[in-house]
């Protein structure tokens, strides 16, 4: 029975699609922007995306970037694909996936410690569903809840203070986060016409 149910459930979208009518036209221009609250295992968060890209028929594919402040505030630089559905292609499913730049590489404690942080490029991915409201005219309002996934490596160096050895021995602490994330997305966006 779970056979048939995963079957039929990777099956449809196909069989959805190659069923419809293709319409020649030509693929327009939409970019967006959206407002993001992030819930994980630590403190909710916020991140504000910006995309541009373009929709033919059903199909939407873009590029996009976001400062995402969940936990070590980030840069994320990816490709979107999103695919409209049902009640007038207002449902929709999507999937993002990139790289995610650090906000700071370096990060130094100038007091006590003299603390090293430092920060490198990680895996950026989000994937979820949506609904566009209702709207007349150009402008498009879409809300959408979704699974994000980010990596963020940090290492931190500390000098070892009160060690007599010349030049100070340092402590070295290599850390890999992964981020599982909750988003719940606002868009605004434009829709050429």
């Amino acid at each position: 029975m779970r056979r048939l149910i995963l079957i039929t459930g990777l099956l449809l979208p196909i069989l959805t699609f190659s069923q419809q009518k293709q319409k020649s036209s030509r693929p327009l221009f939409q970019p967006s922007t959206s407002f993001a609250v992030l819930v994980g295992e630590s403190a909710p968060s916020w991140q504000v995306q910006a995309n541009g890209g373009f929709r033919l028929g059903q199909w939407y594919a873009g590029l996009g970037t976001a400062v995402d402040n969940y936990r070590f505030r980030s840069i994320p630089l990816y490709a979107s694909v999103r695919r409209h559905y049902l009640f007038r292609k207002a449902l929709f499913a999507y999937a993002d996936a990139g790289v995610a730049f650090p906000w700071k590489r370096k990060v130094v404690d100038e007091g006590f410690t003299l603390e090293q942080q430092q920060f490198y490029t990680g895996f950026y991915s989000e994937t979820g569903i949506g609904y566009q409201l209702p709207s007349k005219g150009k402008l498009t309002v879409n809300v959408s809840a979704g699974y994000s996934f980010r990596t963020m490596k940090q290492r931190v160096v500390t000098p070892m203070l009160w060690s007599s050895a010349w030049p100070m021995p340092e402590y070295e602490v290599v850390k890999e986060h992964k981020f599982h994330l909750l988003t719940f997305r606002t868009i605004i966006g434009f829709a050429g016409k």
